[in-house]
């Protein structure tokens, strides 16, 4: 094992020590707090919806965006409880996740996805790293 001693910069390792009960408690759960804004946009209206859909989603522009978010399509049917959400009071926030920009967080987030676990949140799609 290192031993630091004095300064060190550019270091890409960290060595640590622990003492345990027994073996079978060498787990540990890390609770991370993350913003999820900061990964995607804030959608609380539905103006701020159809304008995201109209920026992020092909469809036919003759078509209107509420035949788009009732049409039985996986775009449509991800709109669709967007807009449900919205009109509850919820906020959506739409976004994504990649996995080589450096932040170990992000990193994270796009190998394992969103908790489904969360109380706090109501996950309408979360597709996995790839």
């Amino acid at each position: 094992m290192k031993i630091r001693q004095g300064f060190v910069s550019n270091s890409s390792s960290s060595s640590f020590v622990v003492s345990l009960d027994n073996e079978k408690s060498c787990k540990v759960k890390i609770t991370l707090e993350v913003d999820l804004a900061k990964y995607g946009d804030k959608i609380k209206t539905k103006d701020d919806l159809y304008t995201y859909i109209r920026d992020n989603y092909c469809y036919d522009e003759e078509e209107s965006i509420e035949n788009f978010i009732n049409k039985d399509s996986y775009g449509g049917k991800t709109c669709k409880k967007m807009l449900e959400a919205i009109q509850k009071g919820r906020v959506v926030v739409a976004g994504s996740f990649a996995s080589d920009n450096g932040d170990p967080v992000e990193y994270f987030l796009c190998e394992k996805g969103l908790p489904r676990d969360c109380p706090d949140i109501d996950v309408i799609e979360n597709e996995g790293g790839y």
